[in-house]
Formats: structure tokens, sequence, C-alpha cells
């Protein structure tokens, strides 16, 4: 038989293995007749074991039998329950197989004796790439895997196969031969490739998800996260999210109750959704449980949406950061003969690599003893009953403990070899799974969190038509089809009739790119309801870069969509009267300034409309009536105008109308003529007859206002003149009503100029009064309120009555509030430190509405009061209802913040602004301040003597005390004193005084009151 001679690489191998072997005869002197090994293997000595050789030297010929070199040589090649073969090392030659290499292989044993084994099976390169790795391994190769084809070919349909090899080169009467044992691992190398792409396919879904994904365990451990979970956790938390944190780590003190709630529903099976912020940011959590195979919780998915500003779509979603880890290659298998008693007699090389136990380490050790308890009873079973039966095979897979302590799942096949006395022993052939079990559970759990998604998730093949090739749950529960209607389709059967949208463009161009896009659909149920689907779309790729996949995200956004409608309309309409209010009102504007800048003879008026007195309606028949009139007037108002006018409600009895288109001012002064006779008939409601006139204010836009918000200035200066003239008139702005605006602006100039001269150490012409508030019950001074006042250098000093406002509009109230309410604390605390008896003195410092509503107010006042040193019980805050009343939940929070520090606080100007009952006993206020406007009344009018006993009596049932303001009579004293209030201040006590004279007030042991303790014996 020819034989192919080695050349090349092959040869300076052969002849590395035949100087190795000569070596080995030098040193060790065995008789001939008997393998000898190159290098020393626990595998190969025992396998050995027993053999006998002829004494003759020559080397193995081919399709020569080995079986007169040692029977049980053979023997124990043919007990083994794996494949093996015997070959010449310098040629391939194939000495000896036993059969079940001729299973493996499609070959009888006996006709692939005397062939070269990669010539079989392989093509020529390998053999010498199997040759280096033999020499690398100093003649131990273990775990070496090659494609393989068998010798009857590949079937049509039928994939490669693959083999594991095992070899170690000996010395066989002084030439190399090489044992070699084969595993068909075929199925695990098809395995692995599916669990690759399943596990990519699930990673890309996740992170195309518009939610933060956390999978949390039993104990509250985070197992998996998506990229936009580590997003927000960084926002919210400025801290890198990792697998195994704690989800303790990312919940705040005071949501610690309300998570622990859900989360412990969550267990329970239940599925929860709300919405709530977290660190100032809004999101939508929703709790689900994750079920396992049993049906038993075995974590929680936890999603969370930012829906901090929902008028904004979310415009892009990252790639996803590499979480997962790829799954490790198999490793080889370990043998191991164990006696009936289940002692081990022998273990393989592998067992180490495997198990971590070193070589002869579980000799003599029971291996029930290193089965996991859960398993070893079926272990057992199985064991007894194949040793039962000589040669029975079983295969089960179990959890063996790891040198480590850790358990290793393990896929073992064992056949009893009990009945052959070279072998004597059950032969367990196992394969450490460990990694495939681990990874089969985390992708049950991702599928689980997939199922569990509110959103909807489908994949699509990239090919011809995108036939979608996987939907979840959600998808069915938003569209109502079910999964089998639409696998195989395009996802273009959701839009319908309805394919002319520009969005679906959008979409064209980026799967023809190639790239990720988020666009906004109009998409039917099968029932034919529409419903609005943002769609995220993101390509998936295989490892070459090609794209397979798409990976849509859908999430039905039909409340969204339309509550934004609604917003729109709120945005833009009055909700009383449902007609256009200011923003509309000044794009309108807008608009008609352009067209009359584009067409020099295009003229158009506003018309500013003031209802008359009707304050009193609300005061006298109550607001549902003042309501229910404004509305009427709005339609006879709307009767009034022409085609193409606009009216508006600006709110409170303000309208305005744009006329647009006009000739002259005569058209203006007519339609507010028209509207004077409207509202000329009496309006009748709930059994009232009213009369209601107007003032109207006309400004063209003929003047040289360019600007929408001058026009309605402008509008609204002429109305206060026609008001001033009289009711029920209309006035026509010219430039003379804008004198008083040039001159407010001059005061604000020179304000603007102050404040900057006072926060840079410049000069200070500001300075401070105190206005004392006096005990009405024990007729002591118990407090100050601080008032500013201001030495303008050329008007001389200027009533708070004519700056403040400005100050107001201007913003410049909270630079000049800070100083105020420094230069109180710090006089307070002054007159504290020198007369210790008025510790319990305190100040009234105003808070303006631009002042409480900065981001930084209390770390202000923390601030002063350290630097004053004032303790902070001395100090009161009087804020005005109408503030409170414009943001209530901020409000409500940051007097809650005052409260804590145990500043004081007072609600002043009680009863003047929009009272509204439901909020007030939830704002913690220690102080109502009842205004002037109702004390100065008391003697002359019983309906504001009723109103103040309200206001009292309700104080006290909110456990508040009362300070009345604007004290000028005796009548006025004593009538409060009655009524019970406790607190009062006014020109009648003393008029407000600067800080030298309140310092004699403050240091005097009884200082002057004008008034003694009424007494009502």
């Amino acid at each position: 038989m020819k034989f192919i001679e080695p050349t090349g690489d092959e040869e300076w191998m052969v002849v590395k293995m035949q100087s190795a072997n000569l070596a080995g005869i030098k040193s060790e002197g065995e008789e001939s007749g008997r393998p000898r090994p190159l290098l020393s293997s626990p595998l190969r000595d025992r396998m050995h074991s027993g053999v006998k050789t002829s004494s003759g030297g020559s080397s193995p010929q081919s399709g020569e039998s080995i079986s007169h070199k040692g029977a049980n040589w053979r023997q124990l090649m043919a007990f083994m329950p794996v494949a093996m073969s015997l070959e010449r090392a310098r040629d391939g030659v194939i000495i000896d197989a036993n059969s079940h290499f001729g299973e493996l292989f499609g070959l009888e044993a006996g006709l692939a004796v005397g062939q070269p084994f990669h010539d079989l099976f392989c093509h020529r390169g390998e053999r010498r790439k199997f040759l280096r790795a033999l020499l690398a391994t100093n003649g131990c190769l273990v775990n070496y895997e090659v494609q393989v084809k068998k010798f009857s070919g590949i079937t049509p349909g039928e994939g490669p196969t693959w083999v594991s090899i095992a070899a170690e080169c000996l010395d066989w009467d002084g030439e190399p031969v090489i044992i070699k044992t084969y595993q068909d691992i075929t199925e695990r190398v098809q395995l692995k490739t599916a669990l690759a792409q399943s596990e990519a396919n699930l990673k890309a879904i996740l992170n195309s998800s518009l939610q933060s994904i956390l999978l949390i365990d039993r104990d509250y451990k985070i197992q998996s996260f998506n990229k936009i979970a580590a997003e927000n956790a960084q926002l919210v938390w400025q801290k890198q999210i990792r697998e195994g944190d704690s989800i303790y780590q990312y919940v705040a003190a005071e949501d610690l109750d309300s998570f622990n709630i859900h989360f412990a529903a969550a267990l329970q099976g239940e599925y929860i959704r709300l919405e709530k912020p977290i660190q100032g940011v809004w999101f939508e959590f929703s709790y689900g449980p994750v079920f396992n195979d049993t049906g038993e919780v075995m974590g929680v998915c936890l999603t969370a949406l930012n829906v901090h500003d929902r008028q904004q779509a979310v415009t892009s979603l990252a790639k996803s950061e590499a979480r997962f880890r790829s799954l490790v290659q198999y490793s080889s298998d370990a043998i191991a003969v164990v006696c009936a008693d289940g002692t081990i007699h022998y273990q393989s090389p592998s067992v180490e690599r495997i198990l971590g136990y070193e070589s002869g380490a579980l000799l003599r050790k029971n291996a029930l003893d290193y089965i996991h308890p859960q398993e070893r009873k079926l272990v057992i079973e199985k064991f007894f009953k194949a040793l039962k039966q000589p040669g029975q095979v079983v295969k089960i897979e179990f959890r063996f403990r790891h040198c480590s302590g850790n358990w290793v799942y393990l896929d073992a096949v064992g056949s009893n070899w009990s009945h052959e006395p070279s072998i004597n022993g059950f032969v367990l052939n196992c394969r450490d799974v460990t990694e495939r079990k681990q990874q089969e559970e985390k992708l049950r759990l991702l599928e689980r969190a997939i199922s569990a998604s509110s959103d909807g998730i489908v994949i699509s093949e990239a090919k011809a038509h995108t036939p979608l090739v996987y939907v979840n749950p959600s998808f069915e529960q938003i569209t109502g089809y079910t999964a089998a209607e639409v696998l195989g389709r395009n996802c273009s059967f959701l839009q319908g009739v309805d394919k002319n949208q520009p969005e679906l463009e959008k979409l064209r161009d980026a799967i023809n790119q190639g790239t990720d896009c988020t666009v906004v659909l109009r998409n039917y149920r099968k029932n034919g309801s529409l419903f609005w689907n943002e769609l995220r779309l993101s390509p998936v790729e295989n490892d070459q870069g090609k794209i397979t996949h798409y990976i849509g995200v859908q999430t039905d956004i039909t409340q969204r969509k339309a509550a934004e409608e609604q917003l729109f309309h709120q945005a833009y309409h009055d909700s009383l009267t449902g007609l256009p209010n200011r923003a509309l009102l000044m794009e309108r504007l807008r608009e008609a300034g352009i067209q009359s800048k584009r067409q020099p003879d295009y003229l158009f008026s506003v018309l500013f409309i003031d209802l008359d007195r009707f304050k009193l309606v609300n005061d006298s028949l109550g607001h549902a009536v003042g309501d229910m009139l404004l509305i009427v007037i709005a339609l006879r108002l709307e009767a009034c105008l022409r085609p193409g006018d606009t009216l508006a409600r600006l709110g409170g009895d303000h309208f305005v109308i744009l006329s647009e288109n006009i000739s002259t001012v005569d058209d203006a002064t007519a339609l507010a003529e028209s509207i004077h006779r409207q509202l000329q008939p009496p309006f009748c409601l709930q059994g009232h007859e009213l009369f209601i006139t107007a003032s109207i204010g006309i400004a063209l836009s003929g003047s040289d206002c360019c600007r929408p918000a001058d026009l309605l200035r402008d509008a609204d200066i002429a109305m206060y003149r026609a008001k001033q003239a009289g009711k029920g008139r209309h006035a026509v702005f010219d430039t003379a009503m804008r004198d008083r605006v040039v001159a407010l602006l001059h005061l604000e100039n020179d304000l603007r100029r102050a404040v900057y001269e006072l926060e840079n150490g410049i000069s200070n012409p500001f300075f401070l009064v105190y206005q004392p508030i006096i005990s009405l019950a024990s007729g002591t001074l118990v407090g100050f309120e601080a008032l500013v006042r201001w030495q303008h250098p050329e008007r001389g000093l200027i009533s708070p009555i004519e700056f403040i406002p400005v100050a107001e509009e201007s913003g410049l109230i909270v630079p000049l509030g800070k100083w105020i309410l420094q230069e109180a604390c710090r006089q307070l605390h002054q007159w504290q430190s020198e007369n210790p008896s008025f510790n319990a003195l305190t100040c009234s410092v105003n808070l303006s509405g631009k002042q409480f509503l900065q981001p930084d107010l209390l770390e202000m006042i923390d601030s002063i009061l350290t630097a004053t040193g004032l303790n902070s019980q001395s100090l009161k805050l009087e804020i005005t209802e109408s503030i409170l009343m414009e943001n209530t939940e901020t409000a409500i929070a940051t007097l809650s913040q005052l409260r804590q520090r145990h500043i004081r606080l007072g609600l002043d100007d009680f009863g003047t602004g929009y009272s509204s009952l439901s909020y007030l006993h939830q704002f913690p206020c220690d102080t109502l301040k009842i205004d002037r406007s109702f004390v100065k009344s008391l003697g002359s009018d019983p309906t504001h003597q009723k109103i103040v006993r309200a206001i009292v009596t309700l104080a006290h049932a909110l456990d508040m005390d009362v300070t009345a303001e604007g004290i000028e009579t005796t009548n006025q004293v004593e009538q409060l004193a009655n009524l019970g209030c406790e607190f009062a201040q006014g020109y009648f006590f003393s008029p407000p005084v600067s800080a030298i004279v309140a310092t004699s007030l403050v240091s005097s042991p009884e200082p002057s009151c004008p008034y003694r303790p009424y007494s009502r014996s």
C-alpha cells in the first residue's frame, strides 16, 4: 500500500518527535514491545497499564494489527465509550481504531486502518496545523476542534460535522505514534451559533426601547438593564449603574416606602403603573412580575419612561453599549470511571480544567457526595438502574461541586462497563454546560422582559417587503391582530388606506440608508379604530456588518396626541369663553404687523375692552354669576365683529378686538360704538337683572409702535384714559398718553442704576423704616414690619407705591428684596443682642412674587440667617395669596421647606385676591393679615365687619393668628379686639419709623404705645 511521505513542516515535526523518542529510549531503558510516552500523562499511563508487546523493535507497518502487541490495549480501546484511533506520527496512517470511530466517521474501522486520517476526513493543510498544535502542547493535546467530512459525504440538507480531538504522542518501540479520542461537537457548535444570534436579537430589542428597563431579582439586585436605564441613572443620580447593584442605590429616601409597596405588589403578581418625579425629572414607572417556567415570580421588570416634557418626542436612542458576555467555548469533556459504590477510581486530566480538582484529588472519593442535593436522588436512581444492565448507556444533567465550592452544570453520558475486568466500573463522559445553562436562564429572563414590556416590539427581515418574523404580546394588544395574522406580512397594512403620510417617506429613507429613525404614524387597529403609533426603527447587523433584520418598538401615543391637541387649544384659547387668549392674539397681531409692513396702506386697529365695575358683580353675586356674565358678554361682542376680526379674552374682565383691513379710525370708533349699544340691554342671570358698560381703548397700526405688545399697551393706556373720563366710553390713543409711560421708563432706569450701585457697593440710596406691630391682648410691642424707602438723588424721597411696582415688573425686586431681607435680619439681631429680653421680637419682611419663584430662594435665606446670626424663629416672611395660587404645588413645597427651618409665614392682603379655601389649609402659614381696605370701613360697612369676622374665624380654625393693618382709630382697635384679632399695626400706634427711632422703642423698658388692652368685662 502506498504511504504519503512527510514533506516540509511535517518532516521537521516528525524529526522532532523521533528525537524526543530516541531520548525517551535512552533515558528510560524500558523493554521493547510496549508504547513509551514521549511525555508523562495520567490518562495514557492508565490506558497503557497491563499492555505487553513482543520484544521486537520494528515499527508498526501499514495495516498491521496491534493485537500481537497487547490484547488488553485493543480491548481497552473497544471498551471506551468514545471514538478512538491510533496513528503513525510520521505520515498520519491509521494503525487501529475502535467501532465508535467507524460510527462517527461513517467508515468501518477496518477500512480506515492503513490510510492517512487527514486524507480521508480533512484537507492536507489541516494535518500541519494539527502537528503544530500537538508539539505546542508537549505531545498532549486536548480540545482540538476541527471540521471533518464523513466518508459517506454530506447528504443534501445536512450541515458540516465538527469533532473535538484529544491526542497524545507515545513511543511504540522507537516509533512515535499518536493516540486520539474523538467527540462529535456539531450540536454544540450549532447551539453556540444559535445562542449568539438569539442574544444579539434580544440585546437589540432591549436597547431599541425608548424606556429604561431593569430586571431585578427577589433580592432587590439588578440583573440586567438597557442603555436608556444607564443614561437615566447618570442623569438623575450622577452614577454609573452596574449589574449586581442594589436597586435601593437608585431610590430616594422619600420614595422608599412607595417603592417597597409597589415592588412587593409586583412580586405578588400585580402590574403597577404610576408617574412621579425623581430628582426633579418626571418618569412613568411600570412594575411587572417576571415568571419562571413553573409560574412563580422570580423577579420584577421595572420600566421607566422619561415624560418630563410631553411636547417633545424622543428624537434618538443611542445604540446600546456591550453588556452581554459572549458565550465561552465548551471545554473538552471530563472522563471518570466510578465503581458500583460510587467511588471514583479514575479521572482524566480535563477534570482539573473543568472542576478545579488536581490530578488524583478525586480518586477514592465518592462521586455522589459532590452532586447537588436536589439532583442526587435522580442520579442515584439512574446510576443503580444502569448498573443492573451491563452495557447500558444513560444521559443526565446534574450539578457537581467545583473545587471552589461553586456548582458546575454537567451534561453526562454514562456507560456501564462493570462487566469488563479491565475497566470494572461506570464510565462517565461529562461536558461543562454551566455557561449554556446560565445563558439559557438569562435569555428566558430577557424574553419574559420583552413580553412584559408595554411597548409593541416587532422584528422583520431585511429583504424584499420586510416581512415580520416576531411580534410580542403588547403588539397584539395594541393592534388587535394576533401573531399568526401578521407574521410574514409587511407592517404597512397598519396604515390601511392612509398611505400619504409625510412620515412614511422618512421611514422609507431610513430603511434604504440602513439608519435609525423615529416616526409618528397614523395606524389602524383590526377593528378599524385609529391610533397614533410612535415607531422607533433600528437595523440589526450580523458579524460581517450586513443588515439582516430590523427591530421596531411601537408606542401607542393616542392619549398623548389627544392631550397635546387639548393642551394646544388650552394654550391658545380661554377656558371660560372659548375665545382666543393672549398668546393667540399676540400671534395674530404679529401677522397683522407683518402685513402692514408689506402693504403701507394696510390699516388695523386694536380695541382694549374693560368691563366697568365688574368686580362688584363677583363680590356681590359670586364668581359663578360673574363667569356666566363673561360668557354672555363674549357672545354679544362676537355679534359686533366683521368676518376676519379677532375677539380675545386676556383674563378677568378684559377683552381685546383685533380689527384688520380698516379704512380709517372712524371704522374703529364705529365698532366701539356698536359695542356700547350691544351692552346697553340688561343681562338677566339667575333672576338678577344686570347692567354692564365697558371702557374701550383704541390703538391704530399707523402709530409708531412696531411690536404687537406695544400696540396692545397703547390700547390699554387709552382704555384707562376712557375709564378716567367716565364709564361706558372709548378713547383713541395719542402720543400724549405715552408721557406717563415715558415717566415710568425713566423711573425704571433710575431704579436700575440705584440697585446696581447698591449691589456693587458704590452707594446705597435705599433705607428701611420699621412699623411696630402691637399685641391687642397686652398692648406690648411684639415686632416690626420692615418697609423700604428710596432717596432719589434728584427727586428726593420716592414712595414705595410708585417704585415697588416698577421693581416687580422689571425684576429688580429680586436683588433689592435680598438687601431688604439681609438688612432687616441684621437690625433685628442687633436689637436682640442689645436687649436680650426682646429675643421673642419678630421682624416681618414682604416677599415678592419674583423672589418667591427664585430657584435659589432657600439657599439665599439660609446664607442671610447664617451671616447675620439671626434665629430663624424671629423672622416672618409675608407672601400675598395671589403668589401662592399661581403655582400651588411649588408654593406648598417651598413653604414647607421654610417651615422646616422654623421661619414664620404670613399670608398678606388676605381677601383681596382670589382666595381658594381648598388650598388654604394646605399652606403651612402662621398668620393671616387682614388688608387695610377691610379695616378702614369697619365702623361704616357691616359687610366688611362680617368679612373680618369670617377671616378671623377661618384663621383660628386653621391654627393661625391674625394681624390687621391700617389701624387708624380707637373704634377699629376695639372692634378688632372684640373679634379676636391678636395683632395690629397702623398709624394709630405708630407710622413707619427709622431704625434709630425703632431702636429707642426696643431699648425702652416699656415702649410707649397709645393703646392699652381693651377690657370687655
